[in-house]
């Protein structure tokens, strides 16, 4: 298990500035209550039911959060790759995070949805899933019922604006009884030559999983 950032393979710089993540900025927890119930209240698989969203934070010991020696080690590197740069937005979000990692504990929100479909198609290949569309895709929306209020895939930026890390974790257990889970990063570029790809600068956006092909692992 671990955090891939896929290499940008000589295509454009990505930085810090995502549009989509700025959008929820100004008031992110009013904008992560709204998308993610609006999401769970469009996926509901029983309409005499009603759906319920459960959120708890956890306090969990730091060194217990999948990934975190390798990501506070991305982190740095982001560190080194945008040092001369003048965006002071950038240098705040990075001493925050690294001030997360290298505490003794962190705190974790846990969303759950109750009376929903899941998120299906996890383990489909060549067909864009509401599990694809939410982990892997941007700027793409797929929903199960045309009524669906969302529609255009950037409501998925609010969790991120949420976190230290601006990092997710997505986990489901769906109406087929598959089982998923993976992480998302969306950091900006940075360089690592141990990838061993033959462009060292990453892409902005990472994933945590069995490390092979960024592949999700069964929860």
């Amino acid at each position: 298990m671990s955090w891939i950032f896929p290499s940008k393979a000589f295509g454009e710089y990505e930085g810090f500035g995502n549009g989509n993540l700025e959008m929820f900025k100004g008031d992110p927890l009013k904008a992560l209550a709204r998308e993610i119930c609006q999401n769970s209240l469009d996926a509901c698989e029983d309409d005499t039911k009603p759906v319920e969203v459960e959120f708890i934070i956890h306090k969990v010991k730091t060194r217990n959060f999948p990934g975190t020696y390798q990501l506070d080690q991305i982190i740095d590197k982001c560190e080194d790759f945008w040092k001369n740069d003048k965006n002071a937005k950038i240098h705040a979000f990075l001493r925050e995070a690294k001030e997360t990692l290298q505490s003794s504990d962190m705190n974790v929100l846990r969303i759950s949805d109750f009376n929903t479909k899941g998120l299906t198609g996890a383990y489909a290949e060549d067909e864009m899933t509401p599990w694809i569309g939410l982990v892997k895709a941007s700027a793409v929306s797929v929903k199960s019922d045309t009524k669906a209020a969302g529609s255009y895939g950037i409501g998925k930026a609010a969790p991120f604006v949420n976190s230290t890390l601006q990092t997710v974790f997505y986990r489901t257990l769906d109406t087929n009884q598959e089982r998923a889970v993976q992480g998302v990063a969306r950091l900006m570029a940075f360089k690592d030559e141990s990838y061993g790809d033959p462009d060292p600068v990453s892409r902005s956006v990472g994933y945590f999983g069995n490390g092979e092909n960024n592949m999700l692992l069964e929860s």
